[in-house]
């Protein structure tokens, strides 16, 4: 998240809670773990179109200010803490 709040794109291994972070395809990259074919291909795509790189890193920041600002996780924690 805090790469991404600052417009960084993310390549990051598919392991439990990766996935709510990151957007495979619009924030960044998420790879299987056990694939280096796919981790090599992901990071390929990311540092040789600087294009893609970018609109994801806008996408992602765009993403994390609206739905982990700090009004919007007090909201979600108030709702846990209610229910």
């Amino acid at each position: 998240l805090e790469a991404m709040s600052v417009g960084l794109c993310v390549l990051a291994s598919n392991v439990r809670g990766n996935d709510a972070v990151v957007i495979h395809g619009k924030t960044g990259f998420l790879y299987n773990l056990e694939s280096k074919d796919e981790f090599c291909k992901s990071l390929h795509k990311l540092t040789s179109k600087r294009v893609l790189s970018e609109k994801f890193g806008n996408t992602a920041k765009v993403w994390v200010e609206k739905d982990f600002s700090w009004k919007n996780v007090a909201l979600e924690y108030e709702k846990l803490l209610s229910a």
